[in-house]
Protein backbone atom coordinates (compact mmCIF):
# COMPACT_ATOMS: atom_id res chain seq x y z
CA UNK A 1 0.00 0.00 0.00
CA UNK A 2 2.87 2.32 1.26
CA UNK A 3 4.52 1.92 -2.25
CA UNK A 4 1.28 2.56 -4.25
CA UNK A 5 1.18 5.92 -2.64
CA UNK A 6 4.88 6.61 -3.19
CA UNK A 7 4.60 6.30 -6.76
CA UNK A 8 1.84 8.46 -7.06
CA UNK A 9 2.81 11.03 -5.24
CA UNK A 10 6.47 10.66 -7.37
CA UNK A 11 4.53 10.49 -10.66
CA UNK A 12 2.17 13.73 -9.28
CA UNK A 13 6.08 15.77 -9.90
CA UNK A 14 5.52 15.09 -13.47
CA UNK A 15 2.13 16.49 -14.23
CA UNK A 16 1.76 19.87 -15.36
CA UNK A 17 0.79 22.53 -13.39
CA UNK A 18 -0.18 23.12 -10.05
CA UNK A 19 1.36 20.01 -9.19
CA UNK A 20 -1.03 16.94 -7.45
CA UNK A 21 0.81 17.40 -4.05
CA UNK A 22 -0.46 21.08 -3.81
CA UNK A 23 -3.87 19.85 -4.49
CA UNK A 24 -3.59 16.68 -1.70
CA UNK A 25 -2.50 19.10 0.73
CA UNK A 26 -5.73 20.98 0.27
CA UNK A 27 -7.44 17.93 1.11
CA UNK A 28 -5.25 16.53 4.21
CA UNK A 29 -8.41 16.97 6.08
CA UNK A 30 -10.89 14.94 3.94
CA UNK A 31 -8.30 12.38 3.66
CA UNK A 32 -8.22 12.07 7.69
CA UNK A 33 -11.88 11.80 7.90
CA UNK A 34 -11.45 9.32 5.30
CA UNK A 35 -9.05 7.32 7.32
CA UNK A 36 -11.53 7.55 10.03
CA UNK A 37 -14.45 5.96 8.34
CA UNK A 38 -12.30 2.98 6.81
CA UNK A 39 -11.38 2.80 10.88
CA UNK A 40 -15.15 2.55 11.37
CA UNK A 41 -15.87 -0.37 8.76
CA UNK A 42 -12.69 -2.36 10.49
CA UNK A 43 -14.39 -1.65 13.52
CA UNK A 44 -17.71 -2.74 12.59
CA UNK A 45 -15.89 -5.70 10.73
CA UNK A 46 -14.42 -6.85 14.01
CA UNK A 47 -17.83 -6.44 15.90
CA UNK A 48 -19.76 -8.65 13.17
CA UNK A 49 -17.15 -11.53 12.29
CA UNK A 50 -14.36 -11.37 14.94
CA UNK A 51 -16.17 -10.23 17.96
CA UNK A 52 -14.43 -13.46 20.11
CA UNK A 53 -11.11 -12.45 19.38
CA UNK A 54 -11.91 -8.37 19.93
CA UNK A 55 -10.38 -6.10 22.63
CA UNK A 56 -14.59 -5.89 23.28
CA UNK A 57 -15.65 -7.08 27.01
CA UNK A 58 -16.31 -10.75 27.06
CA UNK A 59 -19.31 -12.72 28.92
CA UNK A 60 -19.91 -11.67 32.16
CA UNK A 61 -18.31 -8.37 31.52
CA UNK A 62 -19.59 -5.18 31.95
CA UNK A 63 -20.79 -3.89 28.45
CA UNK A 64 -20.66 -7.54 27.13
CA UNK A 65 -24.73 -6.95 26.21
CA UNK A 66 -23.98 -3.81 24.40
CA UNK A 67 -20.84 -4.47 22.37
CA UNK A 68 -21.50 -8.15 21.21
CA UNK A 69 -23.78 -7.96 17.94
CA UNK A 70 -25.05 -12.04 18.43
CA UNK A 71 -27.12 -10.27 21.60
CA UNK A 72 -26.93 -6.00 21.00
CA UNK A 73 -29.73 -6.07 18.14
CA UNK A 74 -31.85 -7.10 21.42
CA UNK A 75 -31.66 -4.08 22.85
CA UNK A 76 -33.42 -2.52 19.69
CA UNK A 77 -36.39 -4.59 19.11
CA UNK A 78 -37.33 -6.87 22.35
CA UNK A 79 -36.14 -3.57 25.02
CA UNK A 80 -37.77 -0.75 22.86
CA UNK A 81 -36.30 2.16 23.50
CA UNK A 82 -37.91 4.68 22.41
CA UNK A 83 -36.72 5.98 18.47
CA UNK A 84 -33.90 3.10 19.04
CA UNK A 85 -35.54 1.95 15.33
CA UNK A 86 -34.95 5.50 13.57
CA UNK A 87 -33.29 8.70 15.20
CA UNK A 88 -31.19 7.27 17.78
CA UNK A 89 -30.73 4.00 16.08
CA UNK A 90 -26.62 5.00 16.62
CA UNK A 91 -27.16 5.00 20.43
CA UNK A 92 -28.64 0.97 20.62
CA UNK A 93 -25.47 -0.73 20.17
CA UNK A 94 -21.74 -0.79 19.38
CA UNK A 95 -22.12 -1.93 16.12
CA UNK A 96 -24.62 1.34 14.74
CA UNK A 97 -22.46 3.70 17.58
CA UNK A 98 -19.45 2.95 14.78
CA UNK A 99 -21.34 2.82 11.68
CA UNK A 100 -22.78 6.37 12.60
CA UNK A 101 -19.56 7.81 13.04
CA UNK A 102 -18.56 6.19 10.03
CA UNK A 103 -21.14 7.86 8.45
CA UNK A 104 -20.64 11.05 9.63
CA UNK A 105 -16.61 11.15 8.68
CA UNK A 106 -17.75 9.90 5.38
CA UNK A 107 -19.97 12.92 5.40
CA UNK A 108 -16.71 15.54 7.04
CA UNK A 109 -15.16 13.88 4.04
CA UNK A 110 -17.21 15.01 1.31
CA UNK A 111 -17.72 18.35 2.62
CA UNK A 112 -14.25 19.17 3.17
CA UNK A 113 -12.99 18.16 0.08
CA UNK A 114 -11.64 20.38 -2.41
CA UNK A 115 -12.05 19.74 -6.42
CA UNK A 116 -8.89 19.45 -8.65
CA UNK A 117 -7.69 21.90 -10.99
CA UNK A 118 -6.93 19.05 -13.65
CA UNK A 119 -9.72 16.37 -14.41
CA UNK A 120 -7.03 13.36 -14.50
CA UNK A 121 -6.26 14.44 -10.44
CA UNK A 122 -10.07 12.75 -9.95
CA UNK A 123 -8.08 9.47 -11.10
CA UNK A 124 -5.73 10.61 -8.26
CA UNK A 125 -7.92 11.20 -5.59
CA UNK A 126 -9.79 8.09 -6.35
CA UNK A 127 -6.95 6.03 -5.81
CA UNK A 128 -5.49 7.93 -3.05
CA UNK A 129 -8.69 7.76 -1.30
CA UNK A 130 -9.45 4.03 -1.67
CA UNK A 131 -5.80 3.40 -0.29
CA UNK A 132 -6.11 5.66 2.79
CA UNK A 133 -9.73 4.21 3.65
CA UNK A 134 -8.41 0.64 3.05
CA UNK A 135 -5.78 1.61 5.83
CA UNK A 136 -7.94 2.81 8.44
CA UNK A 137 -9.79 -0.54 7.77
CA UNK A 138 -6.65 -2.56 8.56
CA UNK A 139 -5.40 0.06 11.26
CA UNK A 140 -8.81 -0.79 13.16
CA UNK A 141 -8.22 -4.55 12.81
CA UNK A 142 -4.32 -4.29 14.06
CA UNK A 143 -5.87 -2.31 16.89
CA UNK A 144 -8.97 -3.54 17.92
CA UNK A 145 -8.11 -7.50 17.52
CA UNK A 146 -5.96 -10.04 19.79
CA UNK A 147 -3.78 -11.81 18.39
Amino acid sequence: MIRIIVIFLLFSYSLPGQGYLDHLKKNTTSLGFQFLAGAGDGGMNVLQFKYNRSIFPGPGEKGHGYWNPQISWERKYHVGYPLSESALVRFTDGWHLIKGFGNDFNRFSIMSYEKPTKKVYYVFDFLIYTTVRSLGWHAANKVLIIR
